[in-house]
């Protein structure tokens, strides 16, 4: 019995378990080349929260066939940055509501992030595959630079 007690306040006091999705993997890939950012170069907490925000703030939806080739692509010519849970995560949207998710990516250049002056940004969400249909955040490039910041200091 004192085992089985161990064993749980083990787990409720965690540091994995006390985000929602535990540890996240960042992987950035710029002019073609991949870098997995180091765990201890940032707050897995602040980089999950802002992933939910700029999720929660999507208010429209693109009408994109989404394939390996377009990720592919997009991994190879833009900046982007891959945030990948450790297990099925569930983001909000306000505007969509729900979505169970493994992974987002979020490109930081090219075709699918504005500017200062038209701060949209999109959101590929995955699981197995990318989903068709990635989402736009109207308001989100301030946010998405501060992650762009976070993972070029490491």
């Amino acid at each position: 019995m004192k085992m089985i007690f161990a064993i749980l306040i083990a787990t409720l006091i965690s540091p994995t378990c006390s985000s929602g999705s535990g540890p996240l993997v960042l992987v950035y890939y710029r002019e073609g080349k991949e870098l997995q950012v180091p765990r201890d170069s940032f707050d897995p907490a602040t980089v999950e929260s802002t992933v939910r925000a700029l999720f929660a703030g999507t208010t429209d939806m693109l009408r994109l066939y989404v394939d390996a080739e377009r990720i592919a692509s997009l991994k190879q010519t833009d900046t982007v940055l891959e945030v990948i849970f450790d297990k099925t995560t569930t983001l909000q949207s306000k505007e969509f509501g729900e979505v169970s998710v493994k992974r987002v990516l979020m490109p930081m250049s090219g075709d699918f992030v504005g500017n200062a002056a038209d701060p949209v940004i999109t959101l590929f969400p995955a699981n197995d595959g990318y989903l068709t249909g990635p989402y736009r955040n109207p308001t989100g490039y301030p946010e998405l630079m501060k992650l762009k910041a976070l993972v070029e200091q490491s």
